[in-house]
């Protein structure tokens, strides 16, 4: 059976043959054993069914615009991110055939590489790029799976991986006080958001959706559902003693973990946050710090204190195996650098020799 498991997906590789004729169909997971076997199965019909001829296209696909509609409806939803970038790609190269797409969006690729964001006003990074790269060849996959397309030409070979450079961001603890003193007094609305992105990794999505019955006060806890959670799998976070009180005294109208209070008196979730907190970086004379560097903040943080790397990935969402800390968060942490002990009277003097012509000048 052609099935192999990585972290919570299971790669699945059906063959058969049939009248000498060898079909093959791929397929990638998230699930159970038993949910994987079922998936397996599915692909060996579908392949002998293909092989006779008597598998009909699930829709006729012709251009790049109709292939990603068909990749949104089998993977989706996507978070915002990822939905703008399919949405500008969708702009850009809609039109174009399937066949005539790989060579396009290699030109593509390259004009991406001097293209400045409109956001930031830097050229894109190479970590930019290579999630574009991935939604392309995530969607030829799709089309493969589904026995639309033969192969998928979106390959690592013709379309190397860019190198990517992590984004380190530390803010000091002075900071940290006056960027939080800023937010209280200006936009006092989003200050436990902020404060609660300070101390635990979390994604602006988790929070600005999480609702009052998502917490557990009794065991200190806060639920995303897999629903929300990028990995697609419930994540569990604690509640930090410093806001027990905020979350305690949540009012009993408010059906969010986080709100805003309309001028009728009525609740609201906080929404777009984007100006507000803008401004607020900038009063803070942070106009660098992006809101999802807090959750490199906080998850630095917790590994200077100590916290067990497994432990982190846990509450931040992440893989045992995607080597986020090291990968994309790389830094030392402050708490290595206090395992390197120094002689406490450093090195022995020794005579100074100075050449010949030094000594008698």
């Amino acid at each position: 059976m052609g099935m192999t498991k990585k972290g919570d997906r299971w790669s699945i590789f059906a063959q058969v043959r049939v009248d000498g004729k060898v079909v093959q169909r791929r397929a990638t997971i998230t699930g159970t054993k038993e949910q994987a076997k079922r998936r397996f199965e599915e692909l060996k019909h579908e392949a002998r069914q293909s092989a006779d001829g008597s598998l009909k296209p699930i829709a006729d696909i012709r251009t790049f615009a109709e292939l990603l509609d068909r990749y949104e409806a089998k993977r989706g939803p996507f978070n915002a991110s990822h939905g703008r970038k399919l949405s500008t790609m969708k702009k850009d190269l809609g039109d174009i055939p399937l066949e005539k797409l790989p060579g396009r969006f290699e030109e593509y690729v390259r004009i991406l590489r001097n293209t400045r964001s409109k956001t930031t006003g830097k050229v894109l990074s190479n970590a930019s790029i290579n999630r574009r790269v991935a939604i392309v060849r995530a969607a030829y996959q799709v089309g493969v799976d589904s026995g639309i397309l033969a192969v998928n030409p979106i390959t690592q070979v013709r379309f190397t991986r860019l190198r990517e450079m992590p984004r380190s961001i530390t803010l000091s603890p002075e900071d940290e006080l006056r960027l939080l003193n800023v937010v209280r007094k200006e936009a006092p609305h989003i200050a436990p958001f902020v404060e609660y992105s300070l101390l635990v990794p979390s994604r602006k999505n988790e929070l600005i959706s999480a609702r009052r019955n998502q917490l557990d006060i009794i065991n200190n806890t806060l639920m995303i559902p897999a629903t929300v959670a990028k990995a697609r799998r419930p994540i569990l976070k604690p509640l930090p003693p410093a806001m027990l009180a905020y979350f305690r005294n949540i009012p009993a109208a408010c059906e969010w973990a986080f709100y805003r209070q309309e001028r009728d008196g009525t609740y609201a979730p906080l929404g777009d946050i984007k100006r507000s907190w803008g401004r607020c970086r900038k009063l803070a004379g942070l106009p660098w710090l992006r809101l999802h560097d807090t959750r490199h903040c906080s998850a630095s943080k917790l590994a200077n204190r100590g916290v067990p790397t497994v432990a982190i990935n846990a509450v931040a969402g992440w893989s045992d195996s995607s080597n986020m800390l090291t990968k994309y968060y790389a830094e030392t942490p402050k708490r290595l650098l206090d395992l390197v002990t120094f002689e406490e009277t450093g090195p022995k003097c020794l005579p100074l020799c100075l050449p010949a012509e030094a000594a008698n000048g």
